[in-house]
């Protein structure tokens, strides 16, 4: 892993609002859903406080914001994990917008699925869809997810293939271009994914996809 700057997303920023500052201050505040909208968007796909598990593929492997009373390895069948979208805001800036990552429908993604506390799910997913779905960049869906323990359902994360800040299947070199250069207040983007790459590895599930952005990151 390259040297870190120790920044990233924190319940307190969350809490407090900044990310939902962050992007209001970039020029790309029209995006930004509102409480109600929120609510909403959960709503939709709210699992039972009994079966909460969450799918984490990205930067919820090394900062879930949550103690997960369980971790399991995981397998999502039908998506594979790839930057395929624009960020202005948090580890980019309006002069050098860098990318994130979403699930686009193709083969399929490791991670792990991570379980919330029932007395702690509703406090939990507020919080993780003021993350998340801050401004509806993913569409969240409760998907059939494999364990070594048995198939859970899980929210996940998909991209919105129709938000304004998609940007679909870019080229490697395109990625590291613009993950190099991107920089804002939760830190550099190439943080984001030297710390994915880090978390599968120690998993022992590289992503290929990943790895070939990192290799032109050198």
């Amino acid at each position: 892993m390259k040297d870190e700057q120790e920044i990233s997303v924190s319940r307190q920023g969350l809490e407090r609002g900044d990310l939902h500052r962050m992007i209001a201050q970039s020029g790309w505040g029209h995006l930004l859903l509102d409480e109600r909208q929120l609510a909403q968007s959960l709503a939709s796909v709210r699992p039972p406080d009994d079966a909460c598990w969450v799918f984490a593929y990205g930067s919820l492997l090394w900062n879930p914001l949550f103690d997960p009373v369980e971790r399991r390895d995981a397998r999502l069948a039908g998506y594979h994990r790839r930057f395929c979208f624009w960020i202005h805001a948090g580890r980019a800036s309006p002069g050098h917008p860098g990318l994130m990552m979403g699930l686009m429908p193709g083969g399929t993604c490791r991670g792990q699925v991570l379980r919330i506390a029932p007395d702690r799910a509703a406090e939990e997913l507020s919080l993780l869809w003021r993350r998340e779905m801050v401004t509806g960049a993913y569409a969240p869906r409760l998907l059939p997810v494999a364990t070594p323990q048995g198939v859970v359902r899980a929210v996940t994360f998909v991209a919105n293939s129709r938000h304004p800040t998609f940007a679909g299947a870019l080229a490697p070199e395109r990625v590291a271009a613009a993950v190099a250069a991107a920089e804002g207040p939760l830190g550099r983007n190439s943080d984001y994914l030297w710390r994915t790459v880090d978390a599968l590895r120690r998993l022992g599930i590289p992503d290929q996809g990943l790895e070939r952005v990192a290799r032109h990151l050198g």
